[in-house]
């Protein structure tokens, strides 16, 4: 998030051993110029442009103290927006946001890390047909988090930088034309573990849409090259890296029909090759998939809708590797030579019986092939959805249903879904809750049968005079698995109390499944993939909680905030217990435009895998800071 004019500016604390500092006489000349900078002021630049200057800059002391020493100096910190046009908004346009010594991923409470850097952008010709947009970020020394599914992560120190340029042309009466391209590249480390990440990644995006006769035409190319390496923590064994590229070229055309329908047809080629591991467990597969479908919807009648459907892929192995090698992570696959193809007849229905009552049918036959074997599995099923909403009852809304799935074998049992909605404000209480099942079985092999749960509920109230309460729950749970050890769950729990300026809140969640470890963290394996095929899998059971609040007293800001994360993570090679915490206090006094600051952090994370070393921090500041308009 970046920083307003008005956000809570701090210089940040360093997370390395010794903080950013600056001569004592430069300090001095920059607390001076707190003082001496104008409060607003119009300045004209040029004659065919306009500029807008705004910013803050922050002087102070800082200190810190851990495992390695202590440190302590005067620090100088800020940051700017510069922006504006040239001769007119719809030639050129541009922004420029450069920042030091502070974090922009969090500009509401104390920093962990001293980051800095800066981002640009610039739109060009945006009156005309061919407008463009050119866009920079750099960070250094940036707070991050190393993600672990469904509770909060484990904190991380990073530097990037992001390049993108886009143009379109849009001229009439010929195909518009899009273009994209984005390059990046990520050093991370997790304080705590043994060794840095690396990241980089390149993302190339061409469309275009064309109307002809009725028709309407589109073709889309795009091809995304991702390289990552990143050290062997987390229980998942010796070091990884990865070098992946997947890209795809398709084509789509649709037109109304009669009975107001609408009919579309799609082909998509795509492919990917990756190569990942070091040593005994390097590898590499490549593969490709050409999916060509076809869909037709109808309203014949007022009340009803109807629609059909087919599809054919040669390779659907090949698909679900793709996706993943896209997204950066290492194959999950033991082998790239596994293939199937698949062949699939759909059709669906709805029927409206009242303002509240609506009726649904579909229908699907698949022919599968794979690994020289074939399966027929054909699937049916329908559905009743009620809305209903009245003062009595408030709003609620639910729907169930069923299916049968039948193989050539026979019956194979049957799939159920159920969803429930509500809201309603009951005696002052303002109540929400969902309950959502569903029970299929997967259709990519047709041998085994998945459930899934959810649930939601949502209290809020007023209580006199200024003081609100809420609370929220939310989870998450794979029921039916054949396939051991290969269930997933999450929950979570908020709640908050406030009263006028005062704010406290707390938060717990917890989450365990199957997941596949990429640079940027644990990413959760879809569902249904049978486990004999997964290499470099990662269990983890994950939780998190924490808690905080702010006080608001006249010109006196008071905020003090608690988090903790647990994981236990593992593979075939290891296990690790992983923990973090972070504490952070801050008190904010205003004299006009001028903030006198004050903070103290602790920061304490381990990594418990080999190599790795439990990392500790704790840092303080005093100092104040300005906002300034220039111009």
């Amino acid at each position: 998030m970046r920083n307003s004019p008005h956000s809570d500016a701090k210089p940040g604390k360093a997370i390395r051993e010794r903080s950013r500092g600056i001569p004592r006489g430069w300090a001095a000349v920059a607390l001076m110029g707190l003082f001496l900078l104008p409060a607003a002021a119009q300045v004209p630049v040029g004659e065919n442009g306009k500029v807008n200057l705004s910013g803050d800059i922050a002087t102070g002391y800082s200190g810190g103290f851990g495992d390695t020493g202590s440190a302590h100096d005067l620090t100088l910190g800020g940051n700017a927006s510069l922006h504006g046009y040239y001769y007119s908004p719809q030639f050129l346009t541009f922004d420029f946001q450069p920042y030091y010594n502070r974090s922009q991923a969090n500009s509401n409470y104390q920093s962990i890390t001293n980051s800095s850097g800066f981002i640009g952008s610039a739109n060009l010709f945006g009156g005309s047909h061919f407008p463009g947009t050119v866009s920079f970020s750099k960070t250094s020394d940036s707070t991050g988090q190393f993600g672990i599914p469904g509770v909060s992560g484990l904190n991380t120190d990073g530097s990037g930088q992001t390049l993108n340029i886009s143009w379109s042309m849009l001229v009439p009466d010929l195909p518009t034309v899009h273009a994209s391209y984005t390059m990046s590249g990520q050093d991370v480390s997790v304080p705590g573990a043994d060794g840095d990440s690396h990241l980089g990644s390149r993302i190339l995006s061409l469309g275009s849409d064309y109307k002809l006769l009725g028709f309407r035409l589109r073709g889309t190319y795009n091809r995304i090259t991702n390289s990552s390496d990143f050290p062997a923590f987390l229980g998942s064994g010796e070091r990884a890296s990865v070098d992946g590229e997947s890209s795809s070229l398709g084509g789509m055309v649709s037109h109304a029909i009669p009975l107001r329908g609408y009919w579309s047809a799609q082909v998509t080629h795509s492919g990917f090759a990756s190569n990942f591991g070091n040593g005994a467990s390097a590898g590499s597969s490549d593969g490709s998939n050409t999916a060509l479908s076809t869909t037709v919807t109808m309203n014949p009648f007022s009340k009803l809708g109807v629609g059909f459907g087919a599809e054919y892929q040669t390779n659907l192995f090949g698909a679900l590797q793709q996706e993943i090698v896209a997204a950066g992570g290492v194959n999950p696959l033991r082998t790239s030579e596994t293939s199937g193809s698949a062949t699939a007849v759909t059709g669906s229905a709805s029927y409206t019986i009242s303002r509240y009552i609506f009726l649904t049918g579909q229908f699907s036959h698949r022919e599968l092939t794979f690994e020289g074997t074939s399966r027929t599995i054909t699937q049916y099923g329908g559905g009743v959805s009620f809305n209903f909403s009245r003062r009595l009852l408030g709003a609620l809304s639910f729907s169930i249903g069923a299916n049968d799935i039948a193989t050539q074998e026979g019956n194979s049992g049957a799939g159920l879904y159920a969803n429930m909605n509500f809201s309603r404000k009951i005696h002052g209480w303002d109540v929400s809750s969902n309950l959502s099942y569903s029970q299929s079985v997967q259709t990519l092999l047709a041998t085994y049968t998945t459930s899934m749960y959810g649930y939601g509920t949502s209290l809020r109230r007023k209580f006199g005079d200024g003081l609100y309460w809420g609370a929220t729950v939310n989870g998450s749970h794979s029921g039916l698995q054949r396939v051991a050890g290969s269930t997933s769950h999450s929950e979570s729990f908020s709640t908050y109390l406030s009263y006028h300026r005062y704010t406290l809140n707390a938060l717990y969640s917890e989450s365990a499944g199957v997941s596949i470890l990429t640079a940027q963290g644990l990413v959760p394996i879809p569902t249904g993939i049978p486990s004999p095929l997964l290499s470099q899998a990662v269990l983890y059971n994950a939780r998190s909680y924490g808690g905080g609040g702010s006080a608001s007293m006249g010109r006196f800001v008071l905020s003090l905030n608690y988090a903790k994360a647990l994981s236990q993570t593992g593979a075939m090679t290891g296990l690790s217990n992983n923990g973090s915490t972070l504490i952070n206090g801050r008190l904010r006094y205003r004299v006009r435009k001028l903030y006198f600051d004050s903070g103290f952090t602790r920061f304490e994370q381990s990594i418990g895998a080999a190599g790795g070393q439990p990392k500790m921090i704790n840092s303080y500041y005093f100092g104040i800071s300005r906002w300034f308009k220039v111009f």
